[in-house]
This record gives C-alpha cells, structure tokens and sequence, in this order.
C-alpha cells in the first residue's frame, strides 16, 4: 500500500476495527436472547432449544399420576408402577415444586424399554406380555428462579429433568364397582343398593367381599358386609366390524344386592364402598377397590 497516504491507512484501519466491534455486538445479543426466550426442548433436535437449567438430583419436580395402574413402593423404598395385562395404563405429568416455588410443566416424553416413545403431558400404554419395563419420563417446565435479561420480569427457571420408573405387569383379576343404584327409602326405613362389579383382568376372580361404610363411627352399626361369587376374567373374541375381523374384549360382570335398614336422615351419610375389606384379594390394581360417595 505504498501509494496510499498515512491518513487513509488509518480511516481503512477504523471501518475494520468498527466492523469487528458490530460483529461482536451481534453475537453477544444473540447468546442473550436464546437464554431469555428459551423454546421447548426437543431431545431429538437440540438446535431447537436450550437447556437453561439443569435441576439437580433430589428435587421435587417429577410427580407421576396413574390411572388403571397402582403406584407402589418397593422394600429399597423405590417407587413403581403396577398394572394389568392388556389393560390401558395411563400416565400423566406433574410439578409439584421446585425449590419451594410452583412450577408448570410445559412438556414431556416417554421413553419405554420395549422401544414406544410418545410426547405430551400424558399417554397411555397397554403391555401385552407379563414381565418388568420401565418408562423414562422427561419434563420440561418453568417457574420462579434464575434471573435472566434485563427486565425483572424474566425472573424465572427453566427445567429438564428425567426420571425412570419400573413397570409390573401381572396376569390378575381386577374387579371394580363401574355402577351404583339407590333405591328411595321405603316406610320401614329400608335402603337396596344394586352394586355391578366388572373383573377388567385376565384372570378369574376368587370369591370376595363388598363393604359399605359410613364417615361418622356413630352410625358403624348400620354398615354392612356382602359376599362376592367370584368372577370370570376378560375372554378376547374375535369379531367382525366395518369389514375387518377384530379381537374384542368381553368384561364379565356380576350384581351385588346390599340391603340397609337405617333411619331416613343417615341414609345420605354413607361414605364409601370398599371391594375386599380385609384385602385378601391377590389383584392387578388395588387403588380401584374403593369408591367414595361425594
């Protein structure tokens, strides 16, 4: 550059140092905005959001909600799941705190070990063989926490936390209580409740008993204790619909009569029904067995 002035080297050496300068501001602006506007998580595409925080080990973040299934605890105190074969398990997603603060969960996945994914907040799973599987459930979620960006506002967290539970699956009777009919109290203070219990398992139930029980122990002696004739498990036929041949569960079912002679004004105060009382009853899901009256 030989030809070129003092004084023009230096205006050349200024728009080079001010490019360099507007570079840099960019990419510290952009860093800035993916840690205050994080998107959710997508563990097969990372690029499509941010892990801003990692919870650690111990907080109380994953909470597990099960429908057609029992969650139980093992001897080592660990928590698992049990349920039914072919029978729809359901799970849900929840948050319960995260340092003491309410969190919501935004999204989850579930990963099986047979290989089954699914996203969203809750999913269903029907096992088809007896035996032991875990499910790992990963959360996103947000709440008070952190402090990212410039506006107090943007005082909050970000989630990602995993945890895997086990799953039993067992070949079991199942019975539950699916209908309950009261008939108007008659002169002689006399109250017939018509009770259909279904078995939802494979198996054939043994023969058992149904208890109705008042809140109040005043009224205890007004309860009473039925007997159960045990019941056939769920038989799978074949049936043809819309042209194609299906497998079709039958629920067998049986009706229970229980007959209460109490006064007119206890007769709402019952409380709750009770399948196997004294838990004898060796079942897929227990959590059923019980109905409370509202």
């Amino acid at each position: 550059m030989e030809g070129v002035n003092i004084k023009t080297k230096l205006t050349i050496f200024g728009i080079i140092c001010l490019i360099c300068i507007f570079a840099s501001l960019s990419s510290i602006s952009a860093s800035v905005d993916i840690s205050a506007n994080v998107e959710l998580l997508d563990e097969d595409d990372p690029s499509k959001g941010a892990i801003v925080t990692d919870i650690p080990k111990g907080d109380a973040v994953n909470h597990l909600s099960v429908k057609n299934g029992d969650l139980l605890t093992s001897k080592s105190k660990a928590v698992y799941i049990k349920t039914g074969l072919r029978q729809k398990l359901s799970l849900r997603a929840m948050a319960k705190n995260y340092e003491g603060k309410n969190i919501k969960v935004t999204s989850a996945v579930w990963t099986f070990s047979d290989g089954s994914k699914a996203r969203g907040l809750s999913t269903s799973k029907t096992f088809r063989k007896t035996g032991w599987y875990t499910v790992k459930m990963r959360i996103n979620a947000t709440g008070p926490g952190s402090y990212w960006g410039d506006n107090p506002s943007d005082n909050w967290t970000w989630i990602d936390s995993t945890k895997t539970f086990k799953i039993h699956v067992v070949n079991k009777a199942d019975l539950k209580a699916t209908k309950i009919m009261r008939s108007p109290a008659s002169k002689d203070n006399t109250v017939v409740f018509r009770i259909i219990i279904k078995n939802y398992g494979m198996s054939d139930s043994k023969a058992t008993q149904i208890r109705l029980g008042f809140a109040d122990k005043k009224l205890s002696r007004f309860s009473q204790t039925v007997s159960v004739k045990p019941i056939k498990g769920v038989v799978y036929k074949k049936v043809v619909s819309k042209g194609k041949t299906i497998t079709k569960p039958v629920v067998k079912s049986t009706r229970v009569d229980i007959q209460f002679k109490v006064p007119v004004k206890h007769q709402n105060k019952i409380k709750h029904l009770r399948i196997d009382p004294q838990n004898r009853l060796s079942e897929s899901i227990k959590s059923n067995n019980l109905r409370i009256f509202r």
